[in-house]
C-alpha cells in the first residue's frame, strides 16, 4: 500500500516538475540569445545574432557588424552605430530614440514600427527601401530626420 502511494506521488511530481520546465522555457521563447549578447560585446561582430527584445541601451557599437541580425524590440535607446553594419537586420519594434546612425548601412532592414525619434542620420546613411509606420510625429521636427518612401535618408 505505502509503494502505491510513493509511485503516485512520484509520478505525479515528476509530471509537475516537466509541466514547469516546458512553461519556463515557453516564457523565454522572447529572450535574447545569452551567448550572442557576450559576442557582440566583446567583438563588436554579430551577424545574424538573436538578439530580439535584448537591453542593448546605451552601447558603443560603432562599426559593428549587425549584418541579418534579429533586435526585433529591442531598446536601443542612445546607442551608437556609427557605421554599423545593419543590412538585412530586423529592427521592427526596436526602440531607436537617439541612436547615432551616421553612415550606418540599413539597406534592407526591417524598420517597421521602430521609435527613431532623435536618431542621427547623415548623407551617408543608407536608406533604400520602404519602412511603413517607421514614422512618429516627434520625428519630424527640424532636429529629426525620418525615412519615408525615398532612397536616402530625408
Amino acid at each position: 500500500m505505502g509503494h502505491r502511494t510513493f509511485t503516485r506521488h512520484g509520478v505525479f511530481l515528476i509530471c509537475l516538475c516537466t509541466l514547469a520546465l516546458i512553461l519556463l522555457r515557453a516564457g523565454d521563447a522572447g529572450a535574447w540569445n545569452e551567448a550572442d549578447w557576450y559576442r557582440l560585446t566583446d567583438t563588436n561582430s554579430c551577424p545574424n545574432c538573436q538578439l530580439d527584445n535584448c537591453l542593448c541601451h546605451q552601447l558603443n557599437l560603432k562599426g559593428a557588424n549587425l549584418a541579418g541580425a534579429h533586435l526585433k524590440g529591442a531598446n536601443l535607446y542612445g546607442t551608437n552605430l556609427q557605421g554599423a553594419n545593419l543590412h538585412g537586420a530586423d529592427l521592427s519594434g526596436a526602440d531607436m530614440r537617439d541612436t547615432n546612425l551616421s553612415g550606418a548601412d540599413i539597406s534592407g532592414a526591417n524598420l517597421q514600427g521602430a521609435h527613431l525619434g532623435l536618431a542621427t542620420w547623415t548623407d551617408g546613411s543608407r536608406c533604400d527601401v520602404n519602412w511603413p509606420g517607421c514614422c512618429h510625429a516627434e520625428d519630424r521636427g527640424d532636429n529629426h530626420r525620418c525615412c519615408i518612401k525615398s532612397t536616402k535618408c530625408q
